[in-house]
């Protein structure tokens, strides 16, 4: 059994629960230390349960309370080289651990495997996490979705994927014409159409658990967002993905596989 909560998704912050019962994570930890604790309370778990914190990428979004969970808990927190490096001073203190992307490594009895992204960042990642035959998958915070993406999400039982910004929305919003290129480029985030595109081409004809994440509060909306992935997923014939969206400061329905 591998259970995928959503604690917070968005710009507000970023934070992922993945358990097996035994061995507890927290993907990423970019609210505050006190919103992370009641969250985790709702799901009958406690912040010094936490066996290790899994970093992504540096961006602010993500890490906002990572140093103070590792110092005060003493909960290691794991990230590639080059995140560790780009990591701010406040981490001088906190036990960090690094992982080599692409080669599989243990947390208690999960098995992960950091998974390369397309970002504007300095090595930015998802994750896939095993236990027995059952496979979950992280990827938010990606322009474009790597080789290495698509074989991540082939044959998992559950996904988290960033389904960041519509189109026109993007377009006629009042953001920059600066800001609308970095978010819609290689290195910026991952459209509605592009994760239905990629959701449509894995698709394994299993019953498939879907979660969409990192949806913008001004480029996107849920409605909007799963009306257009079940489009895409309808004019492939795919009928196999049970398909919902990850909230902002808000603790998502559990996924269990």
């Amino acid at each position: 059994m591998l259970k995928l909560v959503s604690l917070s998704s968005g710009s507000c912050g970023n934070a992922a629960f993945v358990e097996n019962g035994r061995t507890k994570l927290l993907v990423d930890a970019g609210t505050t230390l006190n919103y992370l604790g009641t969250a985790l309370n709702d799901l009958g778990t406690r912040l010094e349960e936490i066996d290790a914190g899994l970093l992504t990428h540096e961006h602010g979004d993500h890490i906002k309370s990572a140093a103070a969970l590792s110092r005060r808990f003493g909960i290691p927190v794991y990230g590639n080289e080059a995140t560790l490096d780009a990591l701010p001073a406040t981490f001088q203190s906190a036990d960090v651990r690094v992982f080599e992307t692409g080669r599989t490594f243990e947390v208690g009895d999960l098995a992960i495997e950091a998974v390369p992204h397309s970002h504007d960042c300095s090595e930015p990642v998802g994750f896939i996490v095993c236990h027995e035959d059952r496979k979950i998958v992280i990827a938010t915070d990606l322009g474009v979705v790597t080789p290495e993406v698509r074989a991540a999400l082939t044959g998992a039982d559950a996904i988290m994927l960033e389904a960041n910004h519509d189109f026109k929305m993007l377009a006629r919003s009042r953001y920059p014409a600066v800001l609308k290129k970095r978010i819609s480029g290689e290195h910026g985030h991952l459209s509605n159409v592009a994760a239905g595109e990629i959701l449509a081409m894995t698709a394994s004809g299993k019953e498939q658990k879907v979660l969409l994440a990192h949806l913008s509060d001004e480029n996107n909306d849920r409605h909007v967002a799963l009306e257009t992935i079940g489009e895409i997923l309808s004019r492939k014939a795919v009928d196999s993905l049970k398909v919902r969206v990850a909230g902002r400061l808000a603790v998502s329905p559990a996924i269990i596989v």
